[in-house]
Formats: structure tokens, C-alpha cells, sequence
């Protein structure tokens, strides 16, 4: 099949499908070329691939696993006519080549193959190890049914019935995924429970040696589906009963957010996870670092630095945004001096705590609620990062940082989807601050509890103040540099925690 697909498949333009456009979508410039490799052939009808595309000066490779399915019902229109890829014809029989995330088959033989522990000659392009746990063998015994979860830009998620969930890591780069090394130490090296068991690895291994993962087999956790859509969906129902209850009854029982103390649950667990993630041996991947003077002097410029560039941008712009927006924009700039000098604090507080590896890209996005329990997940860091810039230590209140900014984001994002559908204002915004203030000094609460004594954490008060103001400064600013490009409408939130920064307002 090898042969045949990859020749069918070459002679359609790659960029045409979906998983691809977006990376494109994002890079100026045309398409240089586009060139597919051949790995290995995998039960008959089966290849594992890699593309490498160069546009606009740059190239990224992709994983792309490709399937040979037979019959006419595959050049139908269906759920998997928009992963077909090219037509086959052999004689008077005719086909299709599928993106194999798509494929149930191609799915079964993946993990059939990491549960046996193969291992693949790539002929020039080197070797396919499939390398799986001790766990893999209980949980892989009978899987069930596969069924694609997500088909994104940077990952496919396959979960097998509910015990295993396949991920494949659609955008590549060279070097173990910090998703795996931060699973493999997780699972292997300390008692942290809030995170999915790793199951196995499939990694390519090129002919110069460089070791790239293409997959990864986790624990699949039953939930009720990630922090994001429990609090918006319980900030909304909560607020739709704010419309319509008495006065009363909406002061007194305005409690926001669900029966989940989400804030406090949270705390602790990202406490345990940083604690766990600074365990490790001090001249290993996961041991902590002393911050030192010169490291907070480093911090403070690189903030300052990215902020006054997006202050210069935000004058330029400050009247494309509308009216609430642009009030807030002035009155932002306005206290320029003030929010750089917040920025600079930090460089006047003694050295405390350290660095460590962290989750990276924190938010609810990648937390799933688990009855009354969070499972942390998703350690690839910021995808638009190097692989270097994704594993090196930082300060754990880069992750507070992050969550805090999130619940923000939850909160405003459900008042903007309720007043664009005509909700009263007065009684939409009741509560809001309530509940705000309440989870976010519940889940610091619990994290400084929980991060009492440990060596990483600031014992300092003003220097975790200080450090965390920061990181929120930080997360604030690429949030109205992000929603000044992509989302204009939605550049009041951000402009909103930078404001609430400046004025003291505890975070």
C-alpha cells in the first residue's frame, strides 16, 4: 500500500486539507514545498508518514498516518469525507486514502502494535519504536471500540472505550514531547495523583538518531468534561436564575459558578503538581533551581520589554476598538508610568523560591472536572513555543498566573455571550464581582496552604506578590495583543485585569 498511497497522496496539494490550513492560514508568503515521507507500513493498509511544509521562510512537519479503505461508500459523501485525501483505483476496484486518525483500523493496529512493543524498520528515514508501560498491558486487554475525540491542529485524540485515550501529535518537533517527559516522571517518580497514568510512547528515531514522538497512550479518566465549560455553563445557569428570581432570593443566594468549590479544589492540586514537578534530582529535568537577583532582573526586563511594545501598539489602535473598549484602552495608557513601575517591583525584592518545570500553558482549558476531584492534563506547553523554551524551568507562578487570568476569562466570556443575546445588564453583573473575588482567593488560598515550607515557593510574601503580579502583567498583555488582532470585541477583558493590576485590586 505504501507506494501506491504515497503516490496518489503527492498529487493532491496538502495545503487544501483542513488539519494544514490553519498553520498556512497563519504564515505570509506561498507555499514552497511540500514533501511527504515514508516511514513505515503498518498491517498492509497502514502508513505512517511525516510532511514537511516550508511557507513563508519556514517549515513545520506534521504527522500524518495514512489509511487504504476499499469501496465505493468511500468516495461518498460522510463523517470521514472531509479526512479523504485521494482516490484509489486498482483495476475495476476503487478506494480512498484517509487521514488515519479517521481510521478505526488504523487506530486498533496502532495500539496493537505499542501493546506487542514493535519495533519498525524505517529504511532510510531510521526506526518506529512503539514502547509501552507496565500499565498498558490491564488497560489495553480489551479497549473497545475506538472513537476520535478531536482532529486539531496540534494533536488527534482517539479514546478506546474508557479505558486508554491515543493521542496523536499532529505538529512535530524534534526531541521527547514534554507532554511524555513530564507524564513519565509523573507517573514513575512521585505520588502526584491528579493526572492521567501514562501507557505508552510512539516515537520515530531518524537515521541521525533524533528521537521525535508521534504518539502517546494515556489513562482515559472519566469526567464531566473540562473547567472551562463547568464554570461558564454553571456561571450561566446561575445568572439566567439571577434574571428572574426576586431581589431577596438574589442576594442571598447568588453563589456563582456551580456545586464544585472549583477555586479551592484547584489550589491544591496545582500546589501538589508544583510541589511534584520540583522533586526531582537537583541536576536533572525536574529539579529546582535557587531564583537569583539576576534572574529577577531578567523577568522584569523581559516583561518590560514585551509590555511597552504592546502599549505602542494599543495607541496606534486605540480607535479601531469600540466605546467600552476604548475607555478602558485610555485609561490604560494614561497609567503607563504606573504599570511599568509594577513591573520594575520586583527587582527590589529579595531573591525567594525557585524555578522549576511547569505546566505552561495553565488554564481550565486543561483541567477536567472528575466528580468532585480535578485531573490536570495537556504538559506540551504553549504549542507556538520551541521545544527548548517549553522545557526549561520558570517560576511555578507563571501557571497561578495563568489559571487566575482563566477564571477571568470564563467569567467575562460568559457576561458577553448573555448581553449579546439581549440578558439585562444589571441583573447579568450581579454577582459577578462576588464571585469573582471568591474563587480567585479561594484557589489562592489553597495554593499558598498547600505550598507552604516548599523550597520552591517564595517564603518571602512580598516577593511572591510581587513575582505574581508580574505574571499576571505578563498574561494580561499578550491577551490584549491577541484580541487587538483576532478579536477586537473581546479586548475589554483583558484591559480590564490590567487595569485592576495597576490599581491594586488584589488578584
Amino acid at each position: 500500500m505504501a507506494d501506491r498511497a504515497a503516490a496518489e497522496f503527492e498529487r493532491r496539494s496538502l495545503c487544501e486539507y483542513l488539519p494544514l490550513q490553519r498553520w498556512f492560514a497563519a504564515k505570509e508568503g506561498r507555499i514552497e514545498s511540500v514533501r511527504l515521507r515514508r516511514l513505515a507500513e503498518l498491517d498492509g493498509n497502514h502508513l505512517l508518514s511525516v510532511v514537511d511544509v516550508a511557507v513563508g521562510g519556514a517549515e513545520q512537519r506534521y504527522f500524518l498516518p495514512l489509511s487504504a479503505v476499499w469501496g465505493e461508500d468511500n468516495l461518498t459523501m460522510g463523517p470521514r469525507m472531509p479526512a479523504t485525501l485521494a482516490k484509489l483505483r486498482r483495476a475495476n476496484r476503487v478506494g480512498a486514502i484517509l487521514d488515519g486518525a479517521v481510521d478505526d483500523e488504523m487506530a486498533n493496529a496502532l495500539l496493537g502494535a505499542l501493546r506487542e512493543g514493535r519495533e519498525m524498520d524505517a529504511g532510510a528515514e531510521g526506526r518506529i519504536v512503539f514502547s509501552p508501560t507496565e500499565r498498558l498491558a490491564e488497560a489495553a486487554e480489551d479497549p473497545g471500540q475506538p472513537r476520535l475525540l478531536s482532529a486539531e491542529q496540534s494533536n488527534a485524540s482517539i479514546a478506546f472505550s474508557d479505558k486508554v485515550i491515543l493521542k496523536l501529535y499532529r505538529r512535530l518537533q524534534s526531541g521527547i514531547q514534554p507532554e511524555i517527559e513530564v507524564g513519565r516522571f509523573l507517573t514513575e517518580e512521585t505520588d502526584f495523583e491528579a493526572t492521567p497514568r501514562l501507557l505508552g510512547t510512539i516515537d520515530w528515531t531518524d537515521a541521525e538518531g533524533n528521537v521525535t514522538t508521534l504518539a502517546a497512550a494515556n489513562e482515559f479518566v472519566r469526567n464531566q468534561g473540562d473547567a472551562w465549560s463547568y464554570v461558564t455553563e454553571a456561571l450561566d445557569r446561575d445568572m439566567e436564575w439571577l434574571t428572574t428570581a426576586e431581589p431577596e432570593e438574589a442576594e442571598e443566594g447568588a453563589t456563582l459558578g456551580g456545586p464544585l468549590d472549583l477555586g479551592a479544589v484547584l489550589g491544591r492540586r496545582t500546589a501538589e503538581l508544583h510541589r511534584a514537578l520540583s522533586s526531582g534530582a537537583p541536576d536533572g529535568p525536574f529539579g529546582m533551581a535557587r531564583l537569583t537577583r539576576d534572574d529577577m532582573e531578567a523577568l522584569a526586563g523581559t516583561a518590560r520589554r514585551e509590555v511597552s511594545d504592546l502599549l505602542d501598539k494599543l495607541a496606534g489602535r486605540v480607535d479601531q476598538v469600540g466605546e467600552t473598549a476604548r475607555a478602558l484602552a485610555q485609561s490604560l495608557l494614561e497609567r503607563r508610568e504606573r504599570l511599568m513601575a509594577r513591573i520594575d517591583a520586583v527587582k527590589d525584592v529579595a531573591p525567594s523560591g525557585g524555578l522549576c518545570r511547569i505546566h505552561g500553558d495553565y488554564h481550565l482549558g486543561q483541567v477536567l472536572v472528575a466528580r468532585t476531584d480535578v485531573m490536570i492534563i495537556d504538559f506540551e506547553g504553549e504549542p507556538t513555543r520551541t521545544l527548548a523554551e517549553r522545557t526549561s524551568r520558570a517560576s511555578p507562578l507563571r501557571d497561578v498566573a495563568g489559571m487566575l487570568r482563566s477564571f477571568d476569562y470564563a467569567l467575562w466570556t460568559t457576561v458577553h455571550r448573555r448581553l449579546e443575546l439581549g440578558a439585562d445588564p444589571e441583573r447579568t453583573l450581579a454577582g459577578v464581582d462576588g464571585w469573582r473575588k471568591a474563587t480567585r482567593g479561594a484557589f489562592l488560598a489553597a495554593y499558598e496552604a498547600g505550598m507552604a515550607g516548599a523550597e520552591v515557593h517564595p517564603d518571602n510574601p512580598g516577593t511572591a506578590r510581587a513575582l505574581l503580579d508580574l505574571m499576571l502583567i505578563q498574561k494580561a498583555a499578550y491577551e490584549v495583543g491577541y484580541e487587538m488582532a483576532m478579536r477586537p470585541d473581546w479586548i475589554d477583558i483583558p484591559l480590564r485585569g490590567l487595569l485592576s493590576l495597576i490599581e491594586g485590586e488584589p488578584e
